[in-house]
This record gives structure tokens, C-alpha cells and sequence, in this order.
């Protein structure tokens, strides 16, 4: 009977080596990302902190890009990871598409220090009609400069009309299911552990399990 545990070096560059790794580690480092949103959220819910507000937009994007493409977590089936695309398809479902687009827009913002804003207009004064691909609610959408501005325009209004904060209403509202993300969440990553051969005692183990 062959040994299930990883042995160093053991079909390194082959298929079969590719195959037993690749998934199990790339479905790891998934449940470390859900982990951290989880963390940050709840950190935030207490903090309200503008730089714990960058994490949680950052990392609830991915969460969403991580479905919007093909890739070894995506195509998954298992009762877990179904449980994943409920809840993201329930977060999509309580935004409107503005909040969406700010939302992105926001992630980009705290991804990228330099961007603050998009240009309207060309050095010239030219408006720009550069469209760009966008996925709202898993529908891509074509949208220019000046749709992602009117966007976020009328978020602005609407938040600030009100007495409002955008922050604090979008954590709100995606809170519940990011919460719900715990569910199974320690039987997937027990069982991915013990796939990749890792004793219950190993540093890596307790390291993922420290929820």
C-alpha cells in the first residue's frame, strides 16, 4: 500500500506530483484568505478603522474574483465550498450594483496607493470613453469612466443625504454571510491537512487551525 504522506523530493516536476500537491495547496492558502476576511471583519465591526476598512475591501473582492474564473478552488463541488458560493451569491444579492462599483472602486483605492480617482478627461481635455469589463452579481458588464463616476456620485448622495456612511452600511450589510463563512470551515481545512499529510501537532496545523 503506498505511502500517503509527502516524503521530500518525492515526484518532484511530474504530473503525479503536480496533481497530489497543487489542488490541496491552493485550497489551503482559500481557506486562509476566508479566515483573514473573517478576522478583519470582525475586527472592524469593533474598530472602525479606516486601515482595517482597506483589508476589508481588499480581501472581500478576491473572495468574489477567486469565483469569477476557472481555477482549482472554483470548480470545486464539495458541500463547503457550495456553502462559499451561497453566501457570496447572498452578498451580492443585499448591494445594489452602485454599491458594487464603489466597492471595487474602493478595493482598487486601497490596493493601489497611488490611484485616488479615475480621469474624466484626457491631457487635453478630451473625455475619455474608454470602457472597461466588470462582473456585477457574475454579469460582465461594459462600463466607461464616466459610469463609474456617476456611480459613485450617486452612492455619495445617497449616503450623505441620509446621514450615512458607505463604510459602515456595506459592513453591515455583507457581515452576516461573511460570518456564515465559518460554517464547515474547520471540518474543510482539517480534512485538507490531513490530505497534505500534516500531524495535528505540526506548527503549519495549529498555525491554519488558530481560529
Amino acid at each position: 500500500m503506498p505511502n500517503k504522506y509527502l516524503q521530500p523530493h518525492e515526484d518532484m516536476y511530474t504530473k503525479a506530483f503536480e496533481d497530489r500537491v497543487k489542488e490541496p495547496i491552493e485550497y489551503l492558502q482559500f481557506l486562509a484568505w476566508i479566515k483573514e476576511l473573517i478576522r478583519v471583519t470582525e475586527a472592524q465591526n469593533i474598530l472602525f478603522n479606516q486601515l482595517y476598512f482597506d483589508l476589508f475591501y481588499i480581501r472581500i473582492v478576491e473572495l468574489f474574483e477567486i469565483f469569477n474564473k476557472k481555477n482549482s478552488v472554483s470548480v470545486c463541488t464539495d458541500t463547503y465550498t457550495l456553502h462559499v458560493k451561497q453566501c457570496i451569491e447572498a452578498m451580492y444579492n443585499v448591494m445594489t450594483d452602485d454599491e458594487y462599483i464603489c466597492l471595487i472602486y474602493n478595493r482598487h483605492c486601497a490596493a493601489h496607493p497611488l490611484q485616488n480617482g479615475y480621469d474624466l478627461f484626457d491631457p487635453k481635455g478630451t473625455k475619455r470613453d474608454m470602457k472597461k469589463s466588470i462582473l456585477i452579481r457574475g454579469q460582465i458588464k461594459q462600463l466607461s469612466v464616466e459610469d463609474v463616476d456617476k456611480a459613485l456620485h450617486r452612492v455619495f448622495c445617497l449616503y450623505y443625504n441620509q446621514g450615512m456612511s458607505f463604510e459602515k452600511t456595506i459592513l453591515q450589510k455583507l457581515t452576516p454571510n461573511i460570518e456564515s463563512l465559518r460554517e464547515g470551515w474547520a471540518d474543510k481545512a482539517n480534512a485538507h491537512l490531513m490530505l497534505m499529510g500534516l500531524n495535528k501537532d505540526s506548527a503549519q496545523y495549529k498555525d491554519l487551525m488558530s481560529f
